[in-house]
Formats: C-alpha cells, sequence, structure tokens
C-alpha cells in the first residue's frame, strides 16, 4: 500500500494544530508540503520527470495557472493562496498525489475504506459539536460555528462528507455489510448538521442516480430501501433537535433554487449576488484572469456576512482567477480524467467525481478536502491505464 496516499487519507483529515493564530489552514499545508515533496521525490526517481507526459491536459491547465499567477494582481499570494492556503502550490502538490494515484490501481478500496473509516471519526466529532459537546481545539472566531468539526468550516465539512457518503452506500448496495450502512448513518448525520444546503442539493443527485441503478436492475429496491429507511431515520432523529434548524433550512430549499433560477442576487445565502460580481470581472480579465486566490482584492462588497474572497462555485473561480484557457484546459481534463464506470469499483470513484463537483457548483475547493479530489480523480486515471495502457493518458 502506497504510504504517502494513506496518510493522506486519514491522519491529514485529523490535523488540528492549537499554536498560533490558525489551527487548520496552515498546519494542513505544512503537513501537505513535506509529504508531497517526500512522495514527489520517490515517485520521479522511481519513474523519472519524463512521466508527467502521460498528463497533457494536466500540464496545460498547470502551465495556464502558473501564466496566470505571474500576470495576476498578487503573484505571490497566488502561489501561497493566503489564508485558506489553496493557492498554485496546492495544485502542484495535488498533482503528485494525482500522479502517485493513478500507478496505485491494486490498492484503491484499501486507502478508500481507512478514508472512509476516518470520515467516521470526523462526523462522530461533528455531531457531538451539533450536541454542544466541541472536543476540537478552535480559534475564538469559530464560536459562532456549529459543527466544523476538523474541517474548519460547516460547510467544507459538507464537502468532505457528501464526497465520501457515495462509497459507504454503493458499498451497501453491493456487499450487504452493515459497517457500510452504519457509516453512510453517521456520514449523513454530519452533512445534516452542516446545515449546508448545495452540499445536500448534492446528496440528492446522488440519490437520483443510485435510483436510476437500481431501477436499471443493478442493485435490489430492498437494499436501497433500507439504506433510504436508515438515513430517514437519521434525519427524524435530529430534525427537532436546535430548534429545528435542519428543517427551516430544508424547507428554504425550492424558494432558494426558485430565487436563483430567477437570479436574485439574495439566493443562495448571498451566492447569487457573488456569482454575478465575480463574472463582472471576467469581462475585464478574460483571457488570464485576476490570478488565483486574488479574488479578495477586487472588494467586492459583502453580503449575508459572506466575505466575497471566493466565487463560491469552482468552476466560476477558475474562469474570474485564473482565465477562459485555465477554464477549458480544465474541463477537458476532467473530462479526460472521468471514466464511464463497467464494474462497481468504479462506480464509486466516478461518483465521488461528480458528487464532488455538483457540490462545488455552490461551494469552493479548501486545502481540507481537495487534495483528497485529486486522489480520487488519480484512482480514476489509473482504472483508465489498466484498460488500456496509452501513451498519453490524461
Amino acid at each position: 500500500m502506497n504510504y504517502y496516499l494513506l496518510l493522506m487519507v486519514t491522519v491529514y483529515c485529523l490535523i488540528v494544530v492549537p499554536i498560533g493564530s490558525d489551527y487548520f489552514y496552515l498546519p494542513r499545508a505544512v503537513f501537505l508540503t513535506l509529504l508531497s515533496i517526500a512522495a514527489g521525490v520517490s515517485y520521479f526517481k522511481e519513474n523519472g520527470l519524463t512521466s508527467v507526459k502521460k498528463y497533457p491536459s494536466l500540464l496545460v491547465f498547470l502551465l495556464l495557472v502558473l501564466i496566470s499567477c505571474l500576470l495576476g494582481m498578487d503573484p505571490v499570494n497566488s502561489w501561497f493562496g493566503y489564508e485558506r492556503c489553496s493557492g498554485l502550490s496546492t495544485y502542484l502538490f495535488c498533482t503528485i498525489l494525482f500522479m502517485i494515484a493513478a500507478q496505485d490501481r491494486q490498492h484503491q478500496n484499501s486507502i478508500l475504506k481507512y478514508a472512509v473509516y476516518t470520515g467516521m471519526i470526523v462526523s462522530a466529532l461533528a455531531i457531538l459539536q451539533w450536541f454542544d459537546i466541541n472536543l476540537v481545539p478552535h480559534e475564538p472566531d469559530r464560536d459562532g460555528m456549529i459543527s466544523y468539526s476538523t474541517m474548519a468550516n460547516p460547510n467544507f465539512l459538507a464537502s468532505y462528507t457528501v464526497f465520501l457518503l457515495p462509497a459507504t452506500m454503493l458499498w451497501w448496495l453491493q456487499h450487504h455489510q452493515r459497517i457500510w450502512l452504519v457509516a453512510a448513518a453517521i456520514l449523513f448525520a454530519a452533512l445534516l448538521a452542516s446545515l449546508t444546503r448545495g452540499a445536500w442539493l448534492a446528496f440528492g443527485f446522488m440519490g437520483l442516480y443510485l435510483l436510476l441503478q437500481v431501477i436499471d436492475g443493478k442493485y435490489t429496491l430492498k437494499d436501497f430501501s433500507a439504506l433510504l429507511i436508515i438515513l430517514f431515520a437519521v434525519f427524524l432523529l435530529l430534525a427537532p433537535t436546535r430548534g429545528g434548524l435542519i428543517v427551516s433550512r430544508v424547507i428554504s430549499i425550492p424558494g432558494q433554487v426558485e430565487a436563483g433560477v430567477k437570479l436574485d442576487g439574495d439566493a443562495g445565502s448571498g451566492r447569487i449576488y457573488i456569482w454575478k460580481e465575480s463574472l463582472k470581472l471576467f469581462t475585464q480579465n478574460w483571457a488570464f484572469g485576476i490570478g488565483p486566490e486574488n479574488l479578495k482584492y477586487a472588494n467586492i462588497e459583502p453580503v449575508k456576512g459572506i466575505y466575497a474572497d471566493k466565487a463560491h462555485n469552482i468552476f466560476i473561480e477558475i474562469l474570474v482567477t485564473m482565465g477562459i484557457f485555465a477554464f477549458i484546459a480544465f474541463i477537458v481534463f476532467l473530462a479526460r480524467v472521468i471514466k464511464i464506470p463497467e464494474n462497481g469499483d468504479e462506480q464509486v470513484i466516478f461518483l465521488m467525481i461528480t458528487t464532488y463537483l455538483v457540490q462545488g457548483f455552490f461551494n469552493i475547493d479548501v486545502i481540507m478536502v481537495m487534495p483528497l479530489f485529486w486522489i480520487i480523480m488519480g484512482f480514476s486515471v489509473g482504472n483508465k491505464l489498466w484498460a488500456s495502457p496509452p501513451k498519453e493518458c490524461v
């Protein structure tokens, strides 16, 4: 088993260091940097620098991000991505993990299982926070948050849990082992506790996909019904707590969707407003953008307490901060990464990637979850290589 990947899906997700003013972002950045450099040295020693030629679309994307970084408002900030630590350097470190994952097809399931076990711990901490039992060290400015666990923010907790849920749900349908039903229940409870409607919509997408698989006869209605009953029971248990916050958020979704369709700026807790203001910048900097992580310099007026240092949409974020060429390169990269599943294992990878992209339409890439997503994309590419080894993979 590749222990670099194992450390990333386990220890990395639990890192909280109560030193200084940043307990969450910087400690992850330091861990990611050191581990990726060590992993990169090992990888290139074995495969050589020319091995990157297998990923031309990825290299084009990274080159365009570098150009955007150099031409942007603040190249130094674009490299480090202060304070969320998600600049160009993070993309490069994620690329190393991606390439390592692409050549380790043998241990995909084992690594994913450890990721889910860790996700259960992270989710349990979030559930405890929901009931005012906070075991996670945190800075004073997080006192107003409810459930964020080791992910620093409820939205990031939602990205993390909804990303892992496809594995638990599909493993239950495929293998009928109760541990995955329990895991799905715990992760779903944390997802509800995050109060993040965008991630809930992504969960709805996931559920619809699984329903279609059941209708197609790939999984039994009995197992799918058992899954729905357990998840509904979790919802019923949490619904009356904290004054019915979860229920009120669920009830608000239809109205928010309708407002979003009408492009009402207040929709999605002000996200539509941020999207529109961000896209205004694109017309002025369409080629190479304003530089990664530089949206905070655009001085978009805060709305509903949201400070617009991110577009709150990973696609708009790339388009505005990196430009049209990088955006097209990223879409091409994704298209070449995603593999239409031919078996149960590939279906898990496929649904994890697509669910992450759906939730990313309402959320941001953060250092807490982004490296995990790139590892799973690497697994998808590894499945492609295994099926028919091409000279150029991605």
